[in-house]
């Protein structure tokens, strides 16, 4: 496990976005703890195999979300800073990936149009 987990942390250690590190490894470290590993396997062919792995992360995921959500009082634009991504970065994964967390934002305000 830590051999894939530190080989994606040189593929990611040159990434513009240092947010992205700092989630990467955090996740990684639930995901680990999470997982039972063969240790006869190599940790890559392990965590390709393993079948839960997306389940897991998309759970962490959401755990994350749902967090930075409630410290942020329902706000998208201020919760989207608190996990590291951009609004329209978060307002995607919501929609696409988590559409239940929908309802624990705050309604959609219009903006006037000049």
């Amino acid at each position: 496990m830590s051999g894939a987990y530190e080989q994606a942390v040189e593929w990611l250690k040159d990434a513009q976005s240092y947010g992205l590190l700092l989630r990467f490894k955090a996740a990684g470290s639930k995901l680990a703890s999470r997982l039972r590993m063969d240790t006869k396997t190599s940790p890559t062919e392990t965590l390709l195999k393993h079948k839960k792995c997306k389940e897991e992360l998309l759970q962490i995921e959401e755990e994350r979300i749902r967090k930075a959500l409630t410290e942020a009082n329902g706000s998208v634009t201020h919760a989207a800073p608190l996990i590291g991504v951009t609004y329209p970065g978060l307002i995607y994964i919501i929609k696409s990936r988590h559409p239940h967390l929908l309802d624990e934002r705050t309604p959609v305000r219009q903006r006037r149009r000049k």
